[in-house]
């Protein structure tokens, strides 16, 4: 089992798994790869009867993580998220991962980069 407190040493395929780990996750950087590298953000609105669960969760959890591998750049109010530095580190993968949706098994967020 592994520390999450713990800082973890991360090669560059290891961010990018780690990245795309949580559903939430995939969903904010597929968006991001939706806006192609025009540099505008992303801007969230979080509905549902989870919305307060699922702010608490970007705000201290998956925003954060993402942006301590350099893929996302966040503020707080509005929420919005743009690229981060590393986001083209990722970027191969997110585009091989969205060619491919319909064979992976599970849920995979669709974006509008394919034709």
């Amino acid at each position: 089992m592994t520390d999450r407190s713990s800082p973890v040493e991360y090669d560059a395929l290891g961010r990018q798994f780690d990245a795309l780990g949580d559903p939430l996750r995939r969903r904010l950087v597929v968006d991001l790869l939706s806006v192609g590298g025009s540099g505008d953000p992303v801007q969230l609105s979080i509905d549902g009867e989870r919305a307060g669960s699922r702010a608490v969760e970007l705000h201290h959890a998956h925003l954060p993580r993402l942006a301590e591998f350099g893929y996302v750049e966040w503020e707080a109010s509005p929420l919005v998220v743009r690229r981060g530095p590393r986001f083209g580190e990722i970027e191969p993968l997110l585009e091989l991962l969205d060619e491919h949706s319909e064979s992976l098994v599970g849920q995979w967020p669709t974006s509008d980069v394919r034709k």
